[in-house]
């Protein structure tokens, strides 16, 4: 399907869906089901397939939400304030509905595979191009979409005489985990009907090879994607304030514990953010895995500060005493 039909198909099911869920929600009281907090994080993958994790933290318990989505999709995990529920799962004309009924949360996450979702420009960039459309009454809303390792944005230079951009709309950011290269949107109270038309255009990795290369050659082009890869990870390294767009709300939550203080106990954590034991252990386990922390036992406890960018302090040498001093010249007199 073509990136323009396509788009007009999404437009047409989100006017439909606006029309028949003007508040976005199925609570049984939807004038009051207010989204306090709506992320979508959408990780690109080779294959052309992408895999979505959409966060929806409501003020108030519901009872009832639904997700849609302009894809075919698989591989559905559903959670209601981090317990896996079950939900129904239609495909009406347009896209996919998921359908969760008797939930009686507060924090819903659906996470699944879009199909198809990549598209190929020629042979040197790949594009990406949906809309999201603010169906649900929110107070914030974000997007971040991350590029598959390895692949960079479109050089602008490259883009020239097309009229397009690496990325739109233009107020989006690029930033980067050391890893992954991504584009993040936020708005703030946006109005319902409002919408990111997100659009990025990105080369990957490893681009056809024209099979008249030699053997030489082909390792040559090899040396150099490494070399590449390597550059893009030292050269991307940002402060912590630019991982924050990339982490769900529990490890914001304790990110943004861990930039006020050097080193916290584990316990005071756990005070702080009203998380219960066991899912502070899962989120801080997390969080060293990707090296964002460095937990220290110590005890019956452990010590948790922020590792992210921060090189290890030199040890100072002792100071030594004029006495010693004196002794040791006369030693190697």
């Amino acid at each position: 399907m073509g990136v323009g039909r396509g788009k007009q198909l999404y437009l047409a099911a989100a006017l439909i869906f606006l029309l028949i869920a003007p508040a976005g929600s199925t609570a049984e009281n939807t004038t009051s089901a207010v989204i306090e907090e709506w992320s979508v994080n959408v990780a690109l993958r080779d294959d052309g397939t992408a895999r979505w994790t959409v966060d929806v933290i409501y003020r108030e318990t519901v009872s009832k939400d639904e997700y849609w989505v302009f894809s075919e999709i698989r591989n559905v995990d559903i959670a209601v304030d981090d317990v896996p529920i079950k939900c129904i799962i239609s495909q009406p004309e347009l896209g996919t509905l998921i359908s969760c009924n008797n939930i009686n949360g507060r924090h819903i996450r659906y996470s699944f595979d879009a199909m198809d979702f990549v598209e190929k420009m020629n042979e040197k960039f790949n594009t990406v191009s949906y809309t999201f459309s603010i169906t649900k009454f929110a107070e914030k809303f974000s997007l971040v979409i991350k590029l598959p390792l390895g692949a960079v944005l479109a050089d602008k230079a490259k883009l020239s005489g097309t009229n397009l951009r690496p990325f739109e709309p233009s107020f989006g950011r690029e930033g980067s985990d050391g890893r992954l290269i991504f584009v993040t949107w936020e708005l703030v109270n946006p109005k319902l009907g409002e919408a990111v038309s997100a659009r990025i255009i990105y080369e990957p990795l490893v681009g056809v090879i024209d099979s008249s290369l030699s053997e030489i050659a082909l390792i040559g082009l090899i040396a150099i994607a490494i070399l590449m890869v390597f550059g893009i990870f030292w050269r991307l390294r940002l402060r912590t304030e630019n991982i924050l767009p990339i982490l769900n709300a529990a490890e914001r939550a304790v990110v943004e514990i861990l930039m006020k203080n050097k080193t916290i106990d584990q316990r005071d954590i756990v005070r702080a953010t009203d998380f219960s034991k066991a899912k502070v252990s899962r989120v801080l386990k997390e969080l060293e895995s990707r090296g964002i922390v460095e937990v220290t036992p110590k005890g019956r406890t452990k010590k948790i500060k922020l590792s992210l960018g921060k090189s290890k302090p030199k040890e100072e040498k002792p100071e030594i005493s004029k006495e010693e001093k004196e002794l040791r010249e006369s030693l190697q007199g």
